[in-house]
Protein backbone atom coordinates (compact mmCIF):
# COMPACT_ATOMS: atom_id res chain seq x y z
CA UNK A 1 0.00 0.00 0.00
CA UNK A 2 2.88 2.35 0.68
CA UNK A 3 4.20 1.70 -2.81
CA UNK A 4 0.89 2.87 -4.30
CA UNK A 5 1.04 6.18 -2.44
CA UNK A 6 4.67 6.71 -3.50
CA UNK A 7 3.75 5.95 -7.12
CA UNK A 8 0.86 8.44 -6.96
CA UNK A 9 3.22 11.06 -5.53
CA UNK A 10 5.89 10.42 -8.17
CA UNK A 11 3.38 10.45 -11.03
CA UNK A 12 2.10 13.80 -9.79
CA UNK A 13 5.65 15.13 -9.67
CA UNK A 14 6.33 13.85 -13.19
CA UNK A 15 3.12 15.46 -14.40
CA UNK A 16 4.15 18.76 -12.83
CA UNK A 17 7.55 18.63 -14.52
CA UNK A 18 6.06 17.81 -17.92
CA UNK A 19 3.25 20.41 -17.71
CA UNK A 20 5.16 23.26 -16.11
CA UNK A 21 3.94 25.96 -18.47
CA UNK A 22 0.28 26.08 -17.37
CA UNK A 23 -0.73 27.10 -13.86
CA UNK A 24 -3.91 25.01 -13.85
CA UNK A 25 -2.03 21.82 -14.71
CA UNK A 26 0.57 22.61 -12.05
CA UNK A 27 -2.20 22.99 -9.47
CA UNK A 28 -3.83 19.72 -10.53
CA UNK A 29 -0.46 17.97 -10.29
CA UNK A 30 0.06 19.39 -6.81
CA UNK A 31 -3.34 18.09 -5.75
CA UNK A 32 -2.44 14.67 -7.12
CA UNK A 33 0.81 14.74 -5.14
CA UNK A 34 -1.11 15.73 -2.01
CA UNK A 35 -3.44 12.80 -2.62
CA UNK A 36 -0.47 10.45 -2.48
CA UNK A 37 0.81 12.08 0.72
CA UNK A 38 -2.65 11.97 2.28
CA UNK A 39 -2.99 8.28 1.45
CA UNK A 40 0.41 7.63 3.01
CA UNK A 41 -0.58 9.51 6.16
CA UNK A 42 -3.83 7.53 6.29
CA UNK A 43 -1.96 4.23 6.00
CA UNK A 44 0.59 5.15 8.66
CA UNK A 45 -1.80 6.63 11.21
CA UNK A 46 -4.90 4.45 10.78
CA UNK A 47 -3.49 1.77 13.09
CA UNK A 48 -3.42 4.13 16.06
CA UNK A 49 -6.60 6.04 15.30
CA UNK A 50 -4.87 9.42 14.84
CA UNK A 51 -7.34 10.85 12.38
CA UNK A 52 -6.99 14.41 13.72
CA UNK A 53 -3.65 14.82 11.95
CA UNK A 54 -5.30 13.78 8.70
CA UNK A 55 -8.04 16.38 9.19
CA UNK A 56 -5.45 19.10 9.88
CA UNK A 57 -3.60 18.06 6.71
CA UNK A 58 -6.86 18.31 4.75
CA UNK A 59 -7.45 21.83 6.11
CA UNK A 60 -4.02 22.93 4.93
CA UNK A 61 -4.64 21.23 1.59
CA UNK A 62 -7.88 23.13 1.03
CA UNK A 63 -6.34 26.47 2.00
CA UNK A 64 -3.38 25.87 -0.34
CA UNK A 65 -5.73 24.98 -3.18
CA UNK A 66 -7.78 28.14 -2.66
CA UNK A 67 -4.64 30.30 -2.71
CA UNK A 68 -3.51 28.56 -5.90
CA UNK A 69 -6.87 29.23 -7.53
CA UNK A 70 -6.58 32.86 -6.47
CA UNK A 71 -3.23 33.09 -8.27
CA UNK A 72 -4.77 31.42 -11.32
CA UNK A 73 -7.74 33.81 -11.41
CA UNK A 74 -5.49 36.86 -11.00
CA UNK A 75 -3.20 35.65 -13.78
CA UNK A 76 -6.13 35.06 -16.14
CA UNK A 77 -7.59 38.45 -15.19
CA UNK A 78 -4.40 40.38 -15.89
CA UNK A 79 -2.88 38.40 -18.77
CA UNK A 80 -5.80 36.52 -20.33
CA UNK A 81 -4.33 33.02 -20.08
CA UNK A 82 -2.86 30.59 -17.59
CA UNK A 83 0.60 30.37 -19.10
CA UNK A 84 3.32 30.49 -16.48
CA UNK A 85 6.26 32.70 -17.28
CA UNK A 86 8.75 33.98 -14.76
CA UNK A 87 9.04 37.31 -16.54
CA UNK A 88 5.29 37.93 -16.37
CA UNK A 89 5.37 37.48 -12.59
CA UNK A 90 8.32 39.86 -12.32
CA UNK A 91 6.06 42.62 -13.73
CA UNK A 92 3.78 42.41 -10.67
CA UNK A 93 6.43 43.87 -8.34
Amino acid sequence: MIIVSVLVYLSGMLSMIVNRSHILLILLSLEYMYLGVMYLIYIMLSCGGFYLILMIFLIFLVSEASMGLCVLVMNVYYYGNDKFSLLSFMKWT
